[in-house]
């Protein structure tokens, strides 16, 4: 019985060394395998390293790019104040103009009216004191009566006086 079990336990040495013998060929080819695993991982490490790179750069590049529109927009803005600045100023002279012109205006208006409250007065009186029309014809009427009933009074007496 011994040396059955002798053989069974080379047997199953045997056995083991083959299963080892395999497992150590699956070990190998995993070993393998992580190895090449580990190659893609640091070849996408790489890809990552390179891409993060660009990244920075990109948005390195982009924050000058914001800083520049950034002083660009603070400097429109200052070139806007500045021209705020200018309509206010120019809105106050205007403003000063137009109540200088409304005062003259005002002036010239009041001066105009009492000229023509004067011209009124004064065409009121002449109006008041003037003869009609029908007044005069009257009047040249009677004087042209009067005129020629002088002639036709006056004409006989300077015959005579001439024919004297």
């Amino acid at each position: 019985m011994e040396d059955t079990t002798k053989k069974e336990i080379l047997e199953a040495i045997g056995s083991l060394s083959d299963r080892l013998d395999l497992t150590d060929k699956k070990l190998d080819e995993n070993s393998n395998s992580l190895s090449d695993l580990n190659g893609s991982f640091n070849s996408l490490s790489d890809r990552l390293d390179l891409t993060d790179k660009k990244l920075d750069e990109n948005f390195n590049s982009l924050s000058d790019r914001l800083d520049l529109t950034d002083k660009k927009l603070d400097e429109n803005s200052n070139s806007l104040s500045d021209l705020n600045g200018s309509f206010n100023s120019l809105s106050d002279r205007l403003d000063r103009t137009e109540t200088e012109l409304l005062e003259a205006i005002h002036i010239l208006a009041d001066d105009t009216n009492r000229q023509f409250r004067d011209v009124k007065t004064s065409l009121s009186r002449v109006e008041n004191t003037m003869v009609t029309k029908d007044y005069l014809d009257d009047k040249l009427a009677t004087q042209h009566s009067d005129i020629v009933k002088f002639v036709r009074k006056r004409v006989p007496e300077w015959a005579k006086a001439g024919n004297a």
